[in-house]
């Protein structure tokens, strides 16, 4: 279904579409060459909307802005309820770090915040959402940032800039003692079996990487006492339909001694960047002291540069593997718009909520007990 929605800037068209396919060829245009991240592709939305979205009953909506021959942005939503309002948001729930419309480069001049209004009256909900947008993008200043329903994000993240150079790139984030003692344990893993890094190319290496991963999480996660949220199996089947080979929504790269994975890295590209969004490594201390993860991640990075990406980052939040591998932190900010006044409440108390969470999340003193509780209460899916 289509449904045209009339804005005061003849410039612009909007539709709404309730089957993601209606606009399949648009969509692989303006990836081609848009402003976004991976989590705004057609592949991302399409694995999420058919497991995520299809098990909790919500509704999946694409907003197409432009004309399918020449579109000026896509905003894929999935619509959730917030008390009494319908509210749009992109897919991919915790799982996605960042949440925007994919946008042609020319079309930053648009009046977006019209247009985003018009969108969410079209599809007949009180308000979008759009968290954790990039400030800083390949084309220039991000073209939402500066909009009157726009504020910086609360949450933060970590971002490496690729050089061409791969050994250079390295050298910003791992000085020569680092990665003189990763020569060492990577000698030291290589005796568990002859020890290769790649990118996974076939059915069987995703497999026994999420194999790993699912195993891995279910482990930590019950020794910390939290709920494993990827138990769930609607995300689960996210996962597993996100990184298919034939998919292409997570691409894996795996660490292996011998035929026994060891470490695995899964990350989304789109515009010159790979954002990270999962990882996992063995656990059999013999091993995990050769720090696997800190070897798959160098040689991730290593391969990104190579392969001529300019941004590498590993989402939303601080921890050890962003203090080691990211030098500075991502500026972000956030895009409300409300139709409605049952929307604009809902965006205050999403705005609560945030600062709320990102409050607690700060605060290690009751960080742990707040993931134990918010797991028992479903909110980490």
């Amino acid at each position: 279904m289509a449904v045209p929605a009339p804005v005061s800037d003849s410039r612009m068209a909007v539709s709404i579409h309730t089957n993601p396919e209606a606009i399949g060829p648009a969509w692989r245009l303006l990836e081609a060459t848009g402003i976004g991240t991976g989590y705004q592709t057609a592949s991302w939305a399409k694995a999420w909307f058919s497991t995520c979205t299809a098990d909790a009953g919500r509704a999946p909506l694409v907003c197409l802005f432009g004309s399918p021959e020449a579109p000026a942005g896509i905003l894929p939503l999935e619509i959730a309820e917030v008390g009494l309002a319908k509210v749009g948001r992109g897919p991919g729930g915790r799982h996605a770090n960042f949440r925007g419309i994919l946008m042609a480069p020319e079309a930053g001049g648009l009046p977006w915040g019209r247009l985003l209004a018009a969108a969410a009256s079209a599809a007949r909900i009180d308000a979008i959402l759009l968290a954790n947008q990039i400030v800083e993008t390949p084309a220039g200043r991000h073209p939402l940032v500066d909009l009157p329903q726009s504020r910086p994000s609360l949450a933060y993240a970590g971002r490496l800039d690729l050089t061409a150079d791969p050994d250079e790139t390295l050298a910003k984030v791992l000085g020569k003692g680092s990665r003189k003692t990763m020569g060492k344990k990577m000698r030291h893993l290589a005796a568990f079996g002859p020890l290769s890094m790649r990118r996974a190319e076939t059915a069987e290496d995703v497999k026994s990487l999420m194999d790993l991963f699912f195993r891995e999480k279910s482990t930590r996660l019950a020794e910390l006492g939290v709920p494993d949220a990827f138990a769930d199996p609607a995300v689960q089947a996210f996962l597993i339909e996100a990184t298919r080979p034939e998919t292409g929504a997570l691409r894996l790269h795996g660490a292996w001694c011998g035929d026994r994975p060891v470490a695995m890295f899964g990350g989304t590209e789109l515009g010159g960047r790979l954002s990270g969004c999962i990882n996992a490594h063995e656990l059999d201390p013999e091993i995990a002291r050769c720090s696997p993860g800190d070897l798959l991640f160098a040689e991730v990075i290593r391969d990104a540069a190579s392969r001529g990406l300019s941004v590498f980052d590993l989402g939303v939040g601080h921890g050890p593997l962003k203090a080691r591998f990211c030098e500075r932190d991502e500026p972000m900010f956030d895009t409300a718009i409300a139709v409605s006044p049952l929307g604009t409440c809902a965006l205050l108390m999403l705005s609560a909520a945030d600062w709320m969470k990102e409050t607690i999340k700060r605060d290690e003193r009751i960080a742990g007990p707040a993931r134990r509780i918010a797991g028992w209460l479903g909110a980490l899916r």
